[in-house]
């Protein structure tokens, strides 16, 4: 039932109607569309429970009850709960309208893994004003310049919005002139000796959404495994400035 009232919304919101205007004169169904919705935030809220990812998809799509469902969507996207639920949760989220989405999204982005922020990213991006929101935190500082990845600096340096374009060139070239200190300021991380558990950890939660290395990442970035000839203070150089080259 909550996959099928997902559903209806869905071709509802393609001809531009809401639920309350197409059952506006049957009071009994209106009745029953309250329940579901009721159990779809109770489950929702467990989202390792059987049926969960059905639950989600009705959050944030009845009005009277869309500031507290953006608020449980953002929960929804913290490390312990499964993928397939923080996936379907992104999706709720980008699809919404309201500026408290974007504003949620950013005020908890240091609770998110570091694998989830690309995704993150992209839902920013996917409107003019969240992006004018995402470029407010750039700028503040609340998120680091060098979290937004390659791709995305490009999408925003070549936005149709002039307005935005300028301010990502502002904001985005501005940071790249103090790279070399900060590349100075981590030399002395060489002379440590490497750990291979703490270095695997590291490699999940920063490196493998965008590299390839031993089965496993995407190929957006270098694939880590031909670089063999790479020194550590390459490798320094390269993940502190990769501008640079």
């Amino acid at each position: 039932q909550l996959r099928a009232l997902a559903g209806v919304l869905d071709s509802l919101e393609r001809k531009n109607l809401t639920l309350a205007a197409a059952a506006q004169n049957n009071a009994a169904l209106l009745k029953r569309f309250d329940v579901l919705f009721d159990w779809a935030t109770a489950l929702a809220a467990d989202p390792k429970a059987k049926g969960a990812t059905n639950a989600i998809r009705l959050l944030g799509r009845q009005p009277e009850r869309e500031a507290a469902d953006l608020v449980l969507l953002t929960r929804l996207l913290e490390p312990t709960v499964p993928v397939q639920s923080q996936k379907v949760a992104l999706e709720m989220l980008k699809r919404n309208r309201s500026p408290q989405a974007a504003t949620l999204l950013l005020t908890n982005w240091d609770r998110f893994a570091l694998s989830l922020h690309p995704a993150v990213i992209e839902v920013l991006l996917s409107r003019e004003d969240w992006t004018k929101q995402l470029l407010g935190a750039l700028e503040s500082g609340a998120i680091g310049r060098n979290e937004i990845p390659l791709a995305n600096r490009q999408l925003l340096l070549k936005n149709p919005n002039k307005e935005i374009q300028h301010a990502a060139e502002t904001i985005l070239k501005s940071s790249s002139s103090n790279r070399a200190e900060v590349v100075k300021k981590y030399e002395s991380a060489l002379t440590l000796p490497g750990d291979p558990v703490k270095g695997r950890t590291t490699w999940v939660n920063n490196c493998v959404v965008c590299h390839y290395f031993r089965g496993e990442g995407a190929n957006v970035g270098p694939n880590l495994g031909a670089l063999t000839e790479k020194t550590p203070a390459d490798f320094l150089a390269d993940i502190l400035d990769p501008n640079a080259v």
